[in-house]
């Protein structure tokens, strides 16, 4: 018995502009699985983007050429700067922001490593004194 499979494309909601919308707004990547018109829309790129800087190499050309969308992807993600397009790729207002957006990850990131060092701390001063309870 040969099954096939048919592929995910093939489903209405993609090209269903207020479905897509919501679905990207959840999870960008959904822009993948979007129609070639959405992937062009602005407004559904965009929301996107703002949830997954990965979206925007599932967005159209013109998109990848379109200033605020490919901020807002580097303020998420800077190597994403890879799909923007090559003239956004060479503009040096862009360039003279990356700094700025690496900048932020990093405090992103020492911030949640800060975090994550406290909530450790925690508990190993819980399990320490749990296992002095014990013994005694």
């Amino acid at each position: 018995m040969k099954v096939t499979i048919k592929p995910i494309k093939n489903i209405n909601y993609l090209s269903d502009r207020t479905t897509t919308l919501d679905r990207v707004r959840k999870c960008g990547l959904w822009l993948d699985y979007a129609s070639k018109k959405l992937q062009d829309d602005k407004e559904v790129v965009l929301a996107a983007v703002q949830n997954n800087a990965g979206a925007l190499k599932y967005a159209s050309k013109r998109l990848q050429d379109d200033e605020e969308i490919v901020r807002e992807a580097l303020k998420k993600d800077v190597y994403m700067m890879k799909y923007a397009s090559e003239r956004i790729q060479k503009d040096e207002n862009i360039l003279k922001d990356i700094p700025k957006y690496v900048f932020a990850d990093f405090q992103k990131y020492m911030f949640a490593r800060t975090q994550k060092e406290i909530h450790f701390r925690r508990l190993s001063k819980i399990h320490v004194c749990s296992s002095a309870e014990r013994k005694e």
